[in-house]
């Protein structure tokens, strides 16, 4: 298997970063691997605080354990706040960056 290839595969299916490390470019895959880290915590964090509040709710009784109550809680809750969604966005940027780079990288390496 190519070089480019193992790396894109280690990058897209693996983690964001994992193909820089395999290429030994450190600094860049610890880079990419931080903010991803960084990344999904602020998303689990916002997701975790929301079921707590809706099952606080749902303890205290002011809401009623039903589907259509939960669902509307859940659809109007911080999950959708800017910070998750600046997270989402940027989760999504450093991994096709890592794809991408390490691609680029791999490929010029397999020429030499």
């Amino acid at each position: 298997m190519k070089i480019s290839t193992k790396v894109v595969l280690l990058s897209a299916l693996v983690f964001p970063g994992a193909g820089h490390l395999y290429l030994k470019k450190y600094f860049v895959g610890f880079l990419l691997s931080g903010i991803t880290l960084l990344a999904i915590y602020m998303i689990s964090s916002s997701v975790f605080d929301s079921a707590i509040s809706i099952v606080d709710q749902i303890q205290s009784g002011n809401v009623s354990p039903d589907i259509a109550t939960i669902s509307e809680l859940v659809s109007n809750s911080a999950i959708h706040s800017q910070t998750v969604n600046i997270a989402t966005l940027a989760l999504l940027v450093v991994w096709l960056t890592g794809i991408f780079d390490s691609y680029r990288i791999g490929h010029s390496q397999g020429k030499l």
